[in-house]
């Protein structure tokens, strides 16, 4: 290891195979800066208002999903992350009271809160958070080929959705992958040679971005 005083002395040191290397005098050595995050950090953030419409997803019974979020469940209102209103009817994922509430049926999954990854298989009914199986979540029973929103439940008043940060959504259709989005700033060319119009979502299948359809900007952390 070089120390600052070998450095100021212009003195000869060896690394570890044996190499010397001369030191200017007064030449300080410092650590190489840290690497920019990578797209995989990057998060668009939510104030309530803001969500994407993530496109047709086939029957909503037979739909399969991951989602990467970071909230904090400890509010008395609830607020949806993802999901379908059909009428009365709710299916997906929100939160209240220190938990997440799986829909149909608002079954409640209590102790959850922060930065979470959350799977639906339609086959196998379980749902899985950060690990965690809970099984028998049983998917609708009334068809709907619908469109289904990123950031809260379409349908919904705009207001109740999600606070917090998107990292990623995918959505399978039966076994077909149909949409796969990613967060990405304005003026970003990352996945595609036209820039990001907006902090929004790129779709990996469609090759689109998804742009806010709520009220005000999404945020945007990882840059």
């Amino acid at each position: 290891m070089i120390t600052d005083f070998e450095a100021k002395m212009n003195v000869q040191t060896s690394d570890m195979d044996g190499l010397w290397v001369q030191f200017n005098p007064g030449v300080r050595i410092l650590p190489e800066p840290p690497e920019p995050p990578e797209p995989e950090d990057w998060a668009l953030v939510a104030d309530g208002n803001q969500y994407v419409n993530i496109g047709y997803i086939g029957d909503v019974r037979s739909l399969s999903y991951k989602l990467e979020v970071d909230v904090d469940t400890n509010v008395l209102d609830r607020h949806s992350i993802f999901g379908v209103v059909s009428g009365t009817n709710l299916y997906g994922i929100a939160y209240q009271n220190g938990g997440l509430l799986y829909y149909p049926g608002e079954i409640p999954i209590p102790n959850l809160t922060g930065r979470m990854k959350i799977e639906y298989n339609y086959q196998t009914k379980d749902l899985n958070v950060n690990g965690n199986v809970y099984p028998n979540m049983q998917p609708p029973i009334s068809p709907g080929n619908t469109t289904a929103s990123l950031g809260k439940m379409s349908g919904e008043i705009v207001g109740n959705g999600m606070i917090g940060q998107i990292f990623s959504g995918e959505f399978w259709a039966e076994d077909e992958i149909a949409v796969d989005v990613v967060p990405v700033p304005m003026g970003d060319t990352t996945y595609s040679t036209t820039p990001a119009p907006s902090n929004c979502m790129w779709d990996k299948v469609s090759g689109a971005y998804l742009q806010n359809v709520g009220t005000g900007d999404f945020g945007f952390v990882g840059v």
